[in-house]
């Protein structure tokens, strides 16, 4: 499993990316605006962003904006959560997501404890963040994404570092 912000998007198939996109310009020529289309000017400003770091993080909160208006699933306002956390900093997602907390399909949805977890540890509130991701590592899982959520849990150890002594 590679992660969004760690993947070399020099090896992305430029060719089948300017297809999609020619796919996405001519489905637009409709007044009908549906959830696929939302999803399609998302996955586009991804594939747009040169890097991870370029990615116009504004522009996928507005497009999640709308599509939740469309298809307001947990899932949907999760990733919406994650945008703006992105666009307007780790508070604010982390917020969203609290407000979420008590929506039934997310308690074993391991992306939503790891994902706040994720910003708990931005935030740098590592033992609220291990328990997230502890929560997360409890959810149903595949290999791979134990393997991710159980690093991003070791990296919330505390250090152990021995302290320096203070000069006098």
């Amino acid at each position: 499993m590679i992660l969004l912000q760690e993947q070399d998007r020099a090896r992305w198939d430029r060719d089948l990316i300017a297809r999609g996109f020619e796919h996405l310009r001519r489905s637009t020529d409709t007044d009908d605006l549906t959830a696929l289309h939302i999803e399609a000017a998302i996955a586009s400003v991804h594939a747009a962003a040169p890097s991870f770091g370029e990615t116009d993080w504004g522009m996928l909160a507005h497009h999640y904006q709308a599509l939740e208006e469309l298809k307001p699933t947990p899932v949907v306002q999760l990733n919406a959560a994650i945008a703006s956390a992105y666009a307007e900093g780790p508070a604010v997602g982390l917020a969203r997501l609290d407000a979420l907390a008590g929506a039934r399909k997310l308690g074993s949805y391991a992306l939503y404890h790891a994902a706040r977890g994720d910003l708990l540890l931005k935030l740098d509130r590592r033992d609220e963040a291990r328990e997230a991701f502890a929560a997360a590592l409890a959810c149903p899982l595949n290999g791979a994404e134990r393997e991710c959520i159980e690093r991003k849990l070791n990296a919330c150890a505390p250090s152990t570092a021995p302290a320096l002594p203070l000069a006098l």
